[in-house]
């Protein structure tokens, strides 16, 4: 019995799709990140962030959690959110020589 043509396609996008995912996983560095809301599958955060205000938002994750780092996935990109002053410029300023080189691209 033969198989439809579209069958076969969308077979091979999803091994390519899952072979894609499991490289990135591999790509990325093992250290901690730091706290943050559970997240979906594939959307992340995205249905968690307001659209307005939303450091309101990012401030009260940050006192439930007690922290003033937050991590958040919107669908794939990886965001840090630096919830005071004092830990921005720590980080961005005094610890800038750490952060300043280019990072190698995943892919």
């Amino acid at each position: 019995m033969l198989v439809p043509l579209p069958i076969y396609w969308l077979s091979a996008a999803l091994d390519l799709s899952l072979v894609y995912v499991i490289y990135k996983r591999s790509q990325r560095l093992n250290l901690p990140l730091p706290p943050g809301p559970k997240g979906l599958p594939l959307i992340g955060n995205l249905h968690q962030i307001p659209s307005a205000f939303e450091w309101e938002q990012y401030n009260e994750w940050c006192k439930e959690r007690e922290t003033d780092i937050l991590y958040l996935n919107i669908a794939g990109t990886e965001i840090i959110v630096l919830n005071t002053s004092k830990v921005a410029t720590d980080l961005l300023e005094n610890r800038s020589s750490m952060y300043s080189g280019r990072l190698k691209p995943l892919l």
